[in-house]
């Protein structure tokens, strides 16, 4: 199991976009793409995609702030 923090991008890309940042992993799931330079990762397909696959890898996840 691992714990992810959701962090909100809404201001910056003025719609609802999420990046996922991994704090404690075994293994990050596939269609995470990390975006350089960050720590922060993208998801390749929606938020409630990406929230299905993280639940179904059993990590525990976190509302982050917005950045």
């Amino acid at each position: 199991m691992g714990v992810v923090v959701l962090h909100n991008r809404q201001k910056f890309y003025n719609k609802k976009i999420y990046w996922y940042e991994f704090l404690q992993w075994q293994k990050i799931p596939r269609k995470f793409l990390k975006v350089p330079s960050t720590p922060y990762y993208e998801f390749g397909g929606t938020h409630q995609e990406a929230l299905k696959e993280l639940k179904r890898n059993e990590f525990e996840i976190i509302e982050g702030s917005e950045i």
